[in-house]
């Protein structure tokens, strides 16, 4: 468990497998600040808890659930974490991106745009991805092209504040 932590100027962090093919399980991280890094990154594990955390000028994803690895990657959950602006590094820059995973819910999460627009979405579920909910998160001005978007037909959402500061279940 990580708690309480700050990281900058840090390249990604990354929770995946061991070299020797133990899957990452239980991995926590509590009250924890990203500054000036890569954001975190998960390309397997089971039960990876993130919570009360900050994100801020990130490249590329404050958050990415990654496809890399074959391999389970799947009860994630992710609770209020504020992620804030982006360095760009990508034309799909996001808050949060899931593209892998299953049984992952995004609760609380605040989205909020660099003024330079180079974060594009807040949050962005891609085809790829199993069963996600989301929940209460505020993405007002979470992105330059989208506060939330989902190509994924089987996606909970609940009560989210969209890019225009509407509440709605649907995506904008």
């Amino acid at each position: 468990m990580l708690d309480g932590n700050t990281f900058k100027n840090c390249g990604k962090f990354t929770i995946r497998t061991s070299a020797n093919g133990v899957l990452s399980k239980r991995i926590k991280i509590y009250k924890s600040e990203l500054i000036d890094s890569a954001g975190i990154e998960v390309r397997s594990g089971d039960g990876i808890k993130i919570k009360d955390a900050e994100i801020s000028n990130f490249t590329n994803f404050g958050f990415f659930i990654n496809k890399i690895d074959a391999v389970q990657t799947q009860n994630i959950f992710i609770d209020s974490i504020e992620i804030n602006g982006s360095v760009g590094g990508s034309s799909i820059a996001s808050g949060v991106r899931i593209d892998a995973g299953d049984d992952v819910l995004v609760q609380n999460v605040t989205c909020r745009k660099d003024a330079t627009d180079l974060m594009k979405r807040g949050i962005y579920v891609a085809s790829t991805a199993g069963y996600v909910k989301l929940i209460n998160n505020d993405c007002k001005n979470g992105g330059a092209d989208n506060g939330i978007l989902n190509n994924v037909v089987g996606t909970y959402l609940r009560n989210n504040r969209m890019k225009d500061g509407t509440f709605t279940d649907t995506p904008n």
